[in-house]
């Protein structure tokens, strides 16, 4: 039997705040005329300004590309639409720390943020993680820091066109 009429459409996020070229996606919630709550089957997006925030694919996927404002438009066909705000600003990213110093074989793991975003974590998997040493230290792709061996080496962290590095100092073993 064909699905209830939906009457009710809610994204989430409600508004998205973005750097250029960060990928994002929408989940929809639709709320049937039978009570029920779930996801919507068929689903049209739209951006009003593709040149600033684009879909990359028909399940809520977005790509950020360019500074700017846009509304992603979700519509059930014969239904409701919901509309989410998307800014796009090249906004600086920092690390949520300045250095850190380990003993060899010790690890931590580094965030990277947006502050003028409420302090808003990225994704590590959107970035780019190297050592400018690895003798020195070990960054895996999803921040995760282990130092090999004394010396002093950095933490190189590069997307949404920018680097941000931390220092790091291993101490000899004692």
């Amino acid at each position: 039997p064909p699905a209830p009429a939906v009457i009710q459409l809610t994204a989430e996020p409600a508004s998205l705040e973005l750097l250029p070229s960060e990928p994002s996606r929408i989940a929809l919630r639709a709320l049937r005329a039978d009570g029920s709550v779930g996801a919507p089957e068929q689903v049209v997006w739209r951006s009003t300004r593709l040149s600033i925030a684009g879909l990359s694919d028909s399940s809520g996927g977005i790509i950020a590309r360019a500074s700017g404002q846009a509304q992603i438009e979700a519509t059930v066909p014969g239904g409701p639409t919901v509309s989410v705000p998307v800014t796009v600003t090249l906004s600086p990213i920092g690390a949520d720390r300045g250095r850190l110093v380990l003993s060899p074989d010790d690890s931590d793991t580094i965030s990277i943020l947006v502050p003028s975003q409420g302090g808003r974590r990225l994704r590590p998997q959107d970035l780019v993680w190297s050592s400018t040493d690895d003798a020195v230290l070990e960054v895996r792709p999803d921040g995760f820091v282990r130092a090999r061996s004394g010396g002093r080496a950095e933490v190189v962290v590069r997307g949404f066109l920018q680097e941000v590095r931390v220092p790091v100092i291993v101490h000899q073993r004692v």
